[in-house]
């Protein structure tokens, strides 16, 4: 039980560690080509050959924040705090 705990936490300590990585590329292609962060998703997916449906997986909390506030302001999303009637 020991070792499966120990296979746990690699696993773990991996995709934190890929989903920083990931974070951080995003992060720099959208400074360097001045992307959205949709379209600087998108390519490095095409650039590492990433399939997008797993890219739920890679995103970290602080970075659904801004894509979703990205997709508000491009009107992806509803404007928060609007109660339906």
């Amino acid at each position: 039980m020991k070792e499966l705990m120990t296979e746990e936490e690699q696993l773990m300590n991996q995709l934190i560690q890929n989903r920083t990585k990931f974070t951080l590329a995003i992060e720099e292609i959208r400074k360097n080509f001045e992307m959205s962060y949709i379209d600087s998703i998108i390519y490095y997916c095409d650039e590492h050959d990433i399939e997008l449906g797993i890219v739920d997986s890679l995103v970290t909390p602080n970075l659904k924040e801004k894509l979703e506030a990205e997709a508000v302001e491009l009107n992806f999303l509803p404007r928060g705090g609007v109660l339906p009637i």
